[in-house]
């Protein structure tokens, strides 16, 4: 509420507004100017050429301050297009992210393995009850780990190149502004994946190049 007061010959004259959805407004644009820096960082990073992991790490970080209590991670998806790797995940225990680095995906593989798998968002609202955390339940608890939220990161091609995942110590569900936060933070991170991928192919071209030039005595100018 906002109030005005004003004094008057009887006493003091009060008002009272209430101002609920001005505030509301106002701290959801606040929010949103927030992300919208964190995500130029993260492009700034890309247009430099950083390395992939620098990147993925700085936009999980960014996402992390935005909500206290919340955990990051990207899985990459193999050319194999069977096991996911680690990418980033700034805060999770080491411990947790050996086990799950490396894992195959599928219709019960845990949070970022079954979007991966089934190509769309999967929120896992508690691992101590949801059949998906089946083969990995016991590592998220030891970890103090709750919950947890995947959804696949596409390229333009509407390939899967990973998961970005939200994991929370208690069980819990998306609220409107994290949906918003996934978006956003999924976007970011296809745009350096895939221009990582890019620079990689580049390079190994480069290289072949280079050795078969090499390899045949073949001058070139």
């Amino acid at each position: 509420f906002e109030n005005r007061i004003y004094p008057s010959p009887e006493g003091l004259s009060i008002f009272f507004h209430e101002i609920t959805e001005r505030k509301l407004a106002e701290q959801a644009a606040r929010e949103n100017a927030a992300l919208l820096a964190a995500q130029n960082r993260v492009l700034e990073l890309i247009a430099r050429g950083a390395p992939l992991r620098e990147s993925l790490d700085t936009l999980l970080r960014v996402m992390e301050a935005q909500c206290s209590g919340m955990f990051c991670s990207i899985l990459l998806l193999d050319s194999d297009g069977i096991h996911v790797r680690h990418g980033a995940a700034p805060s999770l225990p080491d411990d947790f992210i050996r086990r799950i680095d490396g894992q195959v995906i599928g219709p019960q593989a845990g949070s970022c393995g079954t979007a991966a798998f089934r190509r769309e968002p999967v929120v896992v609202e508690d691992i101590a009850t949801d059949p998906l955390w089946e083969s990995y339940r016991s590592v998220a608890l030891a970890h103090g780990l709750r919950a947890c939220w995947s959804t696949p990161i596409f390229d333009g091609q509407r390939a899967v190149l990973g998961t970005f995942a939200l994991y929370f110590p208690i069980p819990t569900r998306p609220s409107e502004r994290q949906l918003r936060m996934v978006d956003l933070c999924t976007h970011t991170a296809a745009i350096a994946i895939v221009k990582d991928r890019e620079t990689q192919a580049l390079l190994a071209s480069e290289e072949r190049q280079r050795l078969a030039a090499s390899s045949g005595h073949i001058g070139i100018w």
